[in-house]
């Protein structure tokens, strides 16, 4: 399926990307409390959207679909 994104938000998308790349790439997944920080930003984005996400994944999806227009 494709989706149309604005310019902008897809650079801003790929710039995300790139910066958790190198701060993973420089040892950032190593931190003890990298993984309390994704756990506490789940929760986060669970209350604020009443919806329990278990993983990035399913944030990302859910995004996609309040975010963007589906290519028809």
């Amino acid at each position: 399926m494709n989706y149309i994104v604005p310019e902008d938000r897809l650079i801003e998308l790929l710039t995300a990307e790139l910066n958790l790349t190198a701060l993973e790439r420089g040892g950032v997944d190593n931190w003890s409390w990298y993984g309390d920080s994704i756990e506490d930003y789940l929760n986060l984005m669970s209350e604020e959207n009443n919806h329990n996400f278990e993983d990035y994944e399913e944030l990302a999806e859910f995004f996609v679909e309040k975010e963007f227009k589906k290519e028809e």
